[in-house]
């Protein structure tokens, strides 16, 4: 399959018709270029101009009122720089042509590769739990720690928004995580329980349990190449999951490779987690091995009541360790 969002946009697409829209002294985005693979459901994503004359590859996300985009956290993702994480370069409130009130305007440096999977892939061949720990895990769980630092939830994980980062492809970036509300477009599938019972609007920010329960359901998908659950509706996966609990249900049956089960089965507990459970997980279990390990920063997660742990990610291992408040 190609890879779409490899390509560059040409000259001619950047000097096609239609109005070009200033998004500030900096960057002009060109309503006449479409860029369809950076689209996001229902916005649309435009090429951008830079006025200082870089040549940088840039597209805009135009977000319109009812899309609810995060501003209040953007200034605490792009001073990200230490994470793997798709962050914008600027932002701008704009009058989009067609678009009643004002849109939100978010640039960003285009990925160099696509994501791990598309929005209409259901299967894939299945990664290898040595790349998924090396490729996905290790960058994942770092910049959710960061961004746990800085008091930010992503509640954007899923396939079709982690895109390959490197020229080898060697490493992931996580995806936009601003142009709508926390969670708006997120499928059910990669949600809790509880908040899957929401309504999409009302989903909230939630903690970092959620982004780890969706960085699991991620990684057993990927593990098994396939997205489970399929043709059932979001109700249904509710149901499925309040009766069978999330992993069980997500499984279907099969079963992921042993090295990813540990790591899929606590994220989907982490919302939920008791003290026993958190007291069963004290010492540790492994999840990825071999030469090609690294050593990544512990993340600290917050479960009800106030109870704490820690996923550690060590030299061919992760570790949930309980900790105190």
């Amino acid at each position: 399959m190609v890879d779409e969002s490899e390509k560059q946009i040409s000259p001619a697409d950047r000097a096609s018709g239609g109005p070009e829209i200033s998004a500030s002294e900096n960057y002009t985005v060109l309503a006449g270029a479409r860029v369809p693979d950076f689209d996001l459901g229902k916005i649309r994503a435009y090429a951008v101009r830079d006025e200082r004359g870089a040549k940088e590859n840039l597209v805009a996300r135009i977000c319109p009122p009812e899309a609810m985009p995060r501003l209040q956290n953007v200034g605490q993702v792009r001073n990200l720089t230490e994470a793997s994480l798709l962050r914008p370069l600027d932002y701008s409130t704009v009058t989009w042509p067609g678009i009643d009130g004002s849109s939100t305007a978010l640039i960003f440096a285009r990925p160099m590769h696509g994501t791990l999977m598309s929005a209409d892939d259901t299967t894939i061949n299945p990664m290898h739990p040595d790349e998924i720990t090396r490729c996905l895990l290790g960058p994942a769980v770092l910049t959710l720690g960061y961004m746990s630092q800085r008091s930010v939830t992503h509640r954007a994980i899923r396939p079709d928004n982690i895109y390959w980062d490197g020229l080898m492809k060697t490493s992931v970036q996580l995806g936009d995580c601003l142009s709508t509300g926390p969670a708006m477009m997120q499928p059910v599938l990669f949600e809790s329980i509880e908040s899957g019972m929401t309504p999409p609007v009302g989903r909230g920010p939630g903690t970092i349990a959620d982004d780890f329960y969706a960085l699991g359901v991620t990684t057993l998908i990927l593990s098994l190449g396939r997205v489970t659950l399929q043709g059932l509706s979001p109700e249904e996966i509710v149901r499925e999951k309040l009766r069978h609990g999330s992993f069980a249900a997500l499984m279907e049956g099969e079963r992921p490779p042993s090295a990813c089960v540990s790591f899929c089965a606590v994220c989907c507990q982490m919302t939920r987690i008791t003290a026993g459970g958190w007291s069963s997980w004290n010492n540790g279990s492994v999840v990825g091995n071999g030469p090609q390990s690294r050593r990544f920063e512990p993340v600290l997660c917050r479960g009800p009541s106030g109870l704490t742990g820690r996923i550690t990610p060590t030299t061919g291992c992760w570790r949930t360790r309980s900790a105190a408040t």
